[in-house]
């Protein structure tokens, strides 16, 4: 057998700011000793997530079909909780949870993802991030002999820019 497998998966999302919390004092100059001010910032999340998919699956010798395989495009609105503690002066530690889902009829598609990082900005809306990302999903479309059905994880180190506006 030769498998040939590439998939694509992109997100757009956007944070709305709903809690924040401030420990110690404002002025920096007025914490006791080596202490350092710490916020915690929580923000919902939402956008979408999109996946593509080709799959092709090639076998050697014997008879009948020899070739098989799949171009599929899936698209699914996502939501989650992020939650930012700025624990030294410029650098986080981050988790977010999202998870999506677009059920149709013949068409579906579900997903459930865990990220953790942590970031430096040495500029206010400007930094960097590493971290590890669990993401799991379930895709499906067409019915009978010609549904295309595949369950799938991501995960791993991830590594980035981050901009913030």
């Amino acid at each position: 057998f030769s498998v040939d497998l590439d998939l694509t998966s992109v997100e757009l999302s956007v944070g709305y700011l709903v809690y924040s919390r401030a420990f110690g004092s404002p002025d920096q100059n007025e914490l006791p000793g080596n202490a350092v001010r710490s916020d915690l910032f929580v923000y919902a999340v939402g956008g979408a997530r999109f996946y593509d998919v080709s799959l092709a699956f090639e076998r050697f010798g014997g008879t009948g079909q020899r070739t098989a395989g799949a171009d599929e495009f899936f698209g699914e609105p996502m939501v989650g909780v992020r939650i930012e503690w700025e624990f030294a002066r410029d650098f986080f530690l981050d988790a977010q949870v999202t998870g999506g889902a677009l059920p149709l009829d013949g068409h579906s598609v579900y997903s459930l993802e865990i990220v953790a990082g942590f970031q430096w900005r040495p500029v206010a809306n400007v930094g960097v991030q590493i971290g590890y990302r669990q993401l799991a999903y379930w895709l499906s479309d067409g019915e009978d002999a010609d549904e295309f059905s595949w369950e799938g994880r991501l995960a791993g180190l991830y590594a980035g820019v981050v901009l913030r506006f």
